[in-house]
């Protein structure tokens, strides 16, 4: 029953009084949001945002002319940050304030970047399909020089999947190729493959408490020790929903769906690593919107949305 409710944005955990609040209507269309320094940049096809007060207030970024453009994904590690957008890749070094193009060498242009993780000093880039250029094959790549230039990366995983999600854990680092989740322990040079139990495309790989999790295009949610083997999880998360977004932070798992009806699009919370989980929305309203990124900041979590701006709630 639990599962039904949660399909139909019924019971929530928490109280109105410390439930979602919107803090930004502006954006649109978001795509993801990152910790920059002592700042939150959030990013869309519409342009970046940027909040200097833990997500409390936003504004959109106007550092560059012509501005940024169509954004598909942000990386940060300490006070750099990397910008995928339809005119290219860009690098900040001073929390967002500026943005620069770098030369991207060896990255393939035929096909966009669907999400990136900073691993040491590397940057691995995953791509939204396998690359279509002339010499340069695969789905990943990786830079070690601030993005001037990218070697394949995808060394032991299917070189015509798109890799969509990416999480650090237990010493390795995990990546969704579509068809099932790789596993790395040398920050991503080298890969091992393993494929999920049941049917679906595999949209996301997050890692809590020694388990990795991995969400499904049909809603499904698997865990497992070690990347390898895989059992199911995520009892109360409404079926059929795609899970496509999972968040991790200080203990907590927090799932989106965008909703396929008659599901509702609904955020979720499990403080089992993934094990159960119980719906996180109030203040919503009677139909929560798309939330499509997370992060953590100054007490908070802020949750970006698809079509509705950007809410925050107190953990």
């Amino acid at each position: 029953m639990a599962a039904s409710s949660a399909a139909c944005g019924g019971s929530n955990t928490g109280s109105a009084a410390s439930g979602w609040t919107q803090v930004d209507a502006e954006l649109l269309n978001g795509i993801d949001v990152v910790t920059v320094g002592t700042r939150l940049l959030a990013a869309s096809y519409d342009g970046l945002f940027v909040s200097d007060d833990d997500g409390a207030t936003w504004s959109r970024w106007t550092g560059m002319a012509p501005p940024l453009g169509y954004l598909t994904d942000l990386a940060a590690a300490g006070t750099n940050v990397f910008a995928a957008t339809d005119q290219g890749l860009f690098l900040s070094t001073d929390e967002g304030t500026s943005f620069a193009p770098v030369a991207a060498v060896g990255l393939p242009t035929t096909v966009g970047i669907y999400t990136s993780l900073v691993v040491g000093g590397d940057l691995l880039v995953g791509m939204n399909a396998a690359s279509q250029d002339a010499g340069i094959s695969g789905g990943l790549f990786r830079t070690s020089d601030a993005g001037a230039t990218f070697t394949a990366s995808s060394t032991g995983l299917p070189q015509d999947r798109a890799v969509p999600s990416f999480a650090i854990g237990g010493g390795a680092v995990y990546c969704a190729f579509v068809a099932g989740i790789g596993r790395s322990t040398d920050a991503g040079v080298t890969w091992q493959p393993s494929t999920l139990p049941g049917a679906g495309n595999v949209l996301q790989v997050a890692s809590q408490g020694g388990e990795v999790l991995a969400g499904t295009s049909v809603g499904t949610l698997y865990a497992s020790p070690d990347g390898a083997t895989w059992s199911p999880a995520g009892a109360g998360l409404p079926a059929g929903a795609p899970l496509d977004v999972l968040y991790t932070n200080a203990g907590s798992v927090y799932a989106s769906t965008p909703g396929n009806a008659p599901v509702n699009p609904g955020v979720f919370v499990s403080a089992d690593a993934g094990t159960t989980f119980n719906p996180l929305n109030d203040g919503f309203g009677t139909t929560p919107p798309y939330v499509v990124a997370f992060v953590a900041a100054g007490g908070y979590l802020v949750g970006v949305t698809e079509t509705a701006g950007i809410w925050r709630r107190p953990l």
